[in-house]
């Protein structure tokens, strides 16, 4: 299904539901219903046969401005029980003024020299030339085809130097879409012009030949389980001339199976307007292989964080004794907020992983302080064992450490420690460490997590540099196999001033497990070769660390946690979490008399364990200037 036509299917009941609430009928002008802004994952392709699209609707909030009315929403599709796509959207109604005299969206001197440049590279799409429209791999047939021609292309243009393009499209009054869209208001659907920059996208993959040496290659409608984010201040109308799409290319990598993904910012410009933009609008061709044919590159499995969370209470509740409402929404908020995905290397990797005898060990890369709590929370259930992290020794007074211990008291729970400390000052106590996490594995069935490093980075472009062989050789004393591990999208290409609590932006991050290392595959090899190999296989993880970028910033929801934190003085991982339990839909009660309080409040918990237990959760996410707490 092209991206286009998902797009409308799971916006067209934002309109419905407007209109059922009755927002247009609270004045007496006609007004114009518009598509403001989105942000969305794709989750899976659907394809032909696949069933019946299920999508949910929730209006989240109306306001009124100057004659118009702003509407936001939140919209899920599901395809049977699995959710294929998943989106925030906001909406306007708006008086006919209002739209006649849109200025657009603000432009940069360095985007509107995208527009005007100069080029001698030109492509009629109208000729329907073969090299991108004929075979597998193509661009959409004329009807949905939204450009005309190329008129820009640079592999090594844009302001990463990764690529530019452009492309226009004479505006035809006569078009289909006129047409249907909508009953006496005819407006191009924004979502064709997101098609238009995906479609450009894909002509780049075309001329650079990204589809070759695949069976049977096709372009995904949108990349799978990457968020994008559009944002629309104007509209094209059959009055209008020309329109444009300029193209930044802003990351290329390859999937463990060998598939081309490239991600861009582009704008839509009307008439040397500019009214659209998305950023983190990718794609990637996939192989389409016959039944018999063998899988080109690695086997990788792609566990999202909402279909694992079934599995995560499962085994938590057998861990923990007791898995209670309230430890279950923060783990799950925990893990839905801030991880996009974990990517498995291997067929059997999940396996090996699940039934190793002693656990396996954990050899990573550092991004951020969160990831340690997420991995640990997922990972866990993944071994189906409590993963050790080796932490320093510092962290055991960290306001998230404190937190996390304190979520693991809940009355009648029984929980396993989650963190060894280590005094990096004092580097003779290792062995004894190293030693001690040993045992547990050895006699109690424990995996472990080392952040290589020690430390956290401060910004994504670097490789993983060192790594003690120390680790190496308790792998191979226990006997257990070493999983690389990388954390992917927590920071910016550019170095942050300090280290980072949580993923720049408030965004996600991927947690990418390589094939295991078996210990007999180390045992040959001296010394400088052991460390090579783990380095190599961490390092190895996609994407490269030259072309990795952040995740995209959820930059509503950290202005919440901001704005939070300045109110109450809550620090911001207090506020974050703060914030965190306001997103959870439905919040169980005992949560819901913290996530609803506003400065000036008193809150009232019973004197139980468990009214104590919520009492030490408030007063650390309240700060000292939020509300009291009895």
């Amino acid at each position: 299904m092209p991206y286009c036509v998902l797009l409308e299917a799971v916006l067209q009941p934002c309109g419905w539901l407007a209109s059922f609430v009755g927002s247009a009928l609270l004045g007496e002008d006609d007004l114009a219903f518009r598509n403001l802004d989105g942000k969305g994952v794709v989750y899976a392709d659907i394809r032909p046969g696949y069933g019946t699209l299920r999508t949910t609707t929730t209006l989240t909030s109306v306001s009124r401005s100057g004659g118009m009315i702003l509407e936001n929403f939140e919209v899920k599709c599901f395809m049977g029980d699995t959710l294929v796509y998943a989106l925030t959207t906001g909406f306007g109604f708006f008086p006919k003024a209002a739209l006649e005299n849109q200025v657009g969206l603000p432009t940069t001197v360095e985007e509107r020299a995208l527009l005007q440049s100069p080029s001698t590279f030109a492509v009629d799409l109208t000729q329907r030339p073969a090299r991108y429209t004929e075979g597998e791999l193509k661009l959409p047939n004329t009807m949905l085809l939204m450009l005309d021609r190329i008129t820009a292309y640079d592999r090594n243009g844009g302001s990463a130097g990764l690529g530019f393009a452009r492309a226009e499209k004479s505006v035809n009054p006569a078009e289909w879409f006129f047409k249907a869209h909508f009953f006496q208001d005819p407006v191009q659907p924004g979502s064709l012009g997101i098609e238009a920059m995906l479609q450009l996208l894909q002509f780049v993959m075309l001329h650079e030949g990204l589809g070759e040496g695949f069976r049977k290659p096709r372009f995904e409608a949108i990349a799978l389980n990457e968020e994008m984010v559009w944002k629309y201040r104007g509209q094209v109308v059959p009055n209008n001339r020309i329109i444009t799409t300029t193209l930044e290319i802003t990351s290329r990598t390859t999937d463990a199976a060998g598939h081309p993904l490239v991600c861009a910012t582009a704008s839509l410009w009307v008439d040397e307007k500019r009214i659209y933009s998305a950023h983190n609008i990718g794609m990637r061709i996939v192989d389409d292989l016959p039944a018999k044919a063998e899988p080109r590159g690695k086997n990788t499995t792609t566990l999202l964080p909402q279909a694992m969370l079934p599995q995560l209470r499962s085994y938590w509740q057998r861990e923990l004794g007791v898995l209670s409402p309230p430890v279950d929404q923060i783990f799950s908020a925990l893990v839905t907020r801030f991880l996009a995905k974990i990517e498995i290397d291997g067929a059997k990797t999940q396996h090996i992983i699940a039934s190793a005898p002693r656990g396996v060990l954990f050899l990573a890369n550092h991004q951020i302080s969160l990831e340690s709590t997420v991995f640990g929370i997922v990972g866990s259930a993944l071994v189906q064992c409590p993963i050790l992290t080796l932490a320093r020794i510092e962290n055991q007074h960290y306001w998230l450490e404190l937190l996390m211990q304190h979520c693991f008291r809940y009355p009648g729970s029984s929980a396993p420690p989650m963190a060894k400390g280590f005094d990096r000052k004092d580097s003779a106590s290792l062995p004894g460490i190293i030693e001690e996490l040993s045992s547990e594995m050895r006699t109690k069935r424990r995996s472990v997590m080392v952040h290589v490093e020690g430390t956290r980075s401060l910004h994504c472009a670097d490789p993983v540099r060192t790594l003690s062989g120390t680790f190496i050789d308790m792998a191979l004393a226990l006997d257990c196999p070493i999983v690389p591990l990388r954390f992917v999208g927590g920071l910016p290409r550019e170095p942050l001033h300090e280290k980072a609590e949580f993923p720049v932006g408030m965004g996600k991050q991927t947690f990418h497990l390589g094939e295991p290392i078996a210990p007999e595959s180390l045992r040959p090899l001296n010394y400088g070769q052991r460390r090579a190999v783990v380095l190599d296989a961490i390092n190895g993880l996609p994407p490269h660390h030259t072309v990795e970028e952040p995740s995209a910033p959820d930059l509503d929801f950290e202005a919440k946690v901001q704005a939070w934190h300045r109110e109450t003085g809550a620090g911001i991982g207090h506020a974050t979490f703060f914030r965190l339990l306001q997103s959870i839909s439905p919040l169980c009660t005992e949560l819901e008399a913290i996530a609803s309080a506003k400065p000036g409040d008193t809150v009232v918990f019973p004197d139980t364990p468990e009214g104590q237990w919520l009492v030490e959760i408030a007063r650390r996410l309240f700060g000292p200037r939020g509300p009291t707490v009895r």
